[in-house]
Formats: C-alpha cells, structure tokens, sequence
C-alpha cells in the first residue's frame, strides 16, 4: 500500500527523473489491469455459479429454505463483494477530476439516506476544490454504511470547513467507536473488526485520498464514537 511518503517519493522523482518515473508507472497500471482482469473473469464465473443456483431453487421450490442451499447464497455473495471490493482498491489512485461543490456533493450522498440521522454542517465561503468527486462520494457514502450497519439509529454528523490551506470533511458518530486492536492498522488492507467483511472499503478510501495529494485520518470521538477526517489540498 502506498503512503502519504511514498507519493512525495514519486512526484519528486517525476520531476529529477522522469523516466524511471514513467516506468514505475506504466508498470502499476499494468499490474492493476492485470488483477482486475482476474478479478473479472472470476466475477464472470461466480455470477454463472449464482445464476444456476437461482434456477435450482426456482426448479426446486422445497429447497428454499434448505440450510445448505442459504449458507452457499451467502458465500458466493461474499465472494462477489470481495472480487468488487479489490477491483476497487487496484483502482482507487486512478483519479477522474474536476471542479466540485464539495457541499453538493456531500448533499447529494445524504439524500440517499432519508431515514437516517445525519446532519450536515459546510462552513460559509468554502471554495470549490478539483477532486474526483464520484470517488470522494464513494468514500462518504462507506463511511455512512459503516455506522449505520452496527446501528440504523446511529447518529452521523459531518462538518466541512478549511483549516491550515487544508479542505477538511470529517464523518463524525456517536458508537462504540473501533476496537483498540485495529487502531494502529485501520488504513491496511483487509482489515477489518467485521465479520463477512473482506476489509478494503477504509485502505481503498485512504489510497484515494493520498492520491488527491491530501490524508485521511481516524480519532476518537468524545465521548464515543468515531471521527473519520478527509483532508485535500486546496488549488
């Protein structure tokens, strides 16, 4: 996974040495190519496994609620959202940018959850800033899922607001917060306090934001609770 360090690496030794930069380049989108390639193919073979099984319980209406048949339903959902999932990460510094409304944005993936506590606060006279927002609002709307799968009644407060030249959204909740286990390793992949979890949706994020040349960061909030922060650089 590459950090924060690693892209500084690689934009100053775009500038001393560009061709050795370009070549560690083309060699990670080759790399990612190849392993969503894979993770294609095996998606095309899961979905062929499903569809079978979908017409053996349409075939076969005693089956429905045979154990057997529920618990290999359940797997090779996993095994779908897994190949997703890393597909995702292998791609989540490929960056789309452009102009955004970061309040917008942010608003738009909030009306998605109607029913939900959350509430949204946007300092006044924020500037737009160049992102690639369908990423960034992947990000957020993850991070809502997060919450709202350990409690539908959670209560999620995000705040924009610019501080130190810095753009900041910080996804803010009143749980539990993560187990002290997971601190130190929140950001690596396949991490995860979950079960049926492979654990990549926090380092994808992360892999996203350090792309945008910005961070992100986990705290604890007060007096419960989580606060997720996205930090960009502002142009």
């Amino acid at each position: 996974m590459l950090t924060l360090q690693d892209f500084q690496f690689l934009n100053e030794l775009e500038q001393t040495n560009p061709e050795i930069y370009n070549s560690i380049l083309d060699m990670q989108k080759r790399n990612n190519i190849d392993i969503s390639n894979c993770c294609h193919d095996l998606l095309n073979i899961v979905t062929l496994i499903n569809g079978h099984l979908q017409l053996l319980e349409l075939f076969n209406p005693q089956l429905q609620n045979d154990r057997h048949l529920l618990t290999i339903t359940e797997n090779i959902n996993y095994l779908t959202d897994a190949l997703t999932s890393i597909s995702k990460y292998r791609h989540a510094r490929d960056l789309k940018k452009s102009t955004t409304d970061i309040c917008r944005l942010v608003e738009s993936v909030i009306a998605n959850y109607d029913e939900a506590d959350i509430h949204l606060s946007c300092a006044d006279n924020l500037p737009t800033v160049i992102i690639d927002k369908e990423k960034i609002a992947v990000n957020i709307n993850n991070m809502i899922e997060n919450v709202l799968e350990l409690d539908s009644s959670g209560r999620i407060n995000i705040n924009i607001f610019v501080r130190n030249s810095l753009l900041h959204i910080q996804v803010c909740d009143n749980l539990i917060g993560l187990t002290p286990d997971v601190h130190n390793s929140i950001f690596m992949p396949f991490t995860t306090d979950k079960t049926n979890h492979i654990g990549l949706s926090l380092s994808t994020a992360y892999q996203t934001m350090i792309a945008h040349g910005g961070n992100l960061t986990y705290s604890e909030n007060n007096p419960t609770g989580s606060i997720f922060t996205m930090q960009f650089p502002l142009p």
